[in-house]
């Protein structure tokens, strides 16, 4: 069984951290199952550092605090209603639950279970999720990638659906580079294959670490890759302004420049694994950032 949780709101210390980037990565192992959490580590200041884990991961949980108020706040609410997230709210003794019922009032967040923010709660209500199936050819999304002396390119991700074993070839996109899994690691312990939901780490034969570079998709089958496409706009309600025709895009962990005309027109190639994306205007802290979301058609 294995969990992956978007983390919003002051961290709590809920797993062991295996990096801290823009991202803050840890995961939790028992009896039980894996979870692993993803959650800002350079926000407010950059807001991919907030878009990026809630689209790495299948669940969110916001711990409200006292802490977590104003436009972070807001940024946080909007994008998870964009993506439609399920999740709950771990809500300390000290927060404001009016204020939290006035900002949530009319969103999907609304009805979002609200439990303790204690360790155990937690992750109890995290492990209330049912975990979806995600059958089809195997697909990884990559966070993080760098060599290993002794063992070469090794990347770190999640197994978005299908199983991977040692010695499959998968195909790295968006750059078509293919790949031999070598080795397969799950918390730090060697396996012969893991499966969808999964976070691993993969040692790689036949690319570099600059081929596999975060956002890569280590695919089984063919995913189309284009770096401008038809789109159609979801803009928030609650991003006010005329929105710019220059703006950000996250597409699973991909980050890119975008150009909003005709065609949506990218600042590089992306592999279109999913059909939607997060659209941001990267400007300074202080108001909202979180522009829509983008649909590819």
């Amino acid at each position: 069984m294995a969990w992956n949780i978007a983390w919003y709101g002051p961290w709590m210390g809920l797993g062991k951290k295996s990096s801290e980037t823009d991202i803050l990565l840890a995961s939790h192992s028992d009896s039980d199952g894996v979870i692993s959490f993803a959650a800002p580590a350079m926000y407010p200041e950059k807001i991919r550092s907030l878009v990026l884990p809630a689209m790495m991961s299948g669940i969110a949980v916001v711990h409200y605090t006292p802490e977590l108020k104003g436009a972070e706040l807001g940024e946080v609410l909007v994008l998870l209603g964009l993506l439609g997230k399920p999740g709950f709210f771990a809500v300390s003794e000290y927060a404001d639950t009016g204020m939290l019922d006035r900002v949530v009032k009319g969103t999907a967040m609304e009805k979002w279970k609200r439990v303790p923010d204690g360790e155990a709660e937690i992750r109890q209500a995290i492990m209330g999720f049912p975990l979806p199936k995600r059958e089809g050819p195997a697909q990884v999304i990559v966070d993080a990638s760098f060599s290993v002396k002794g063992v070469g390119v090794v990347v770190l991700g999640i197994i978005k659906q299908g199983t991977v074993k040692v010695y499959d070839k998968l195909t790295a996109y968006p750059g078509k580079k293919e790949t031999t899994v070598k080795s397969i690691q799950k918390q730090d312990k060697s396996f012969s294959e893991a499966g969808a939901g999964d976070r691993v780490g993969l040692a790689l034969k036949g690319v570099s670490v600059k081929e596999v570079p975060r956002g890569t998709v280590l695919s089984a089958e063919p995913v189309e890759v284009a770096s401008e496409f038809p789109y159609r706009f979801e803009k928030s309600r609650f991003f006010a302004g005329e929105l710019p025709k220059d703006l950000h895009l996250a597409l699973g962990a991909q980050w890119a420049g975008v150009h909003l005309g005709d065609k949506a027109e990218c600042a590089k190639e992306l592999a279109l694994y999913e059909d939607f994306g997060i659209v941001a205007v990267d400007t300074k802290p202080g108001k909202l950032r979180i522009a829509g979301k983008l649909i590819a058609v």
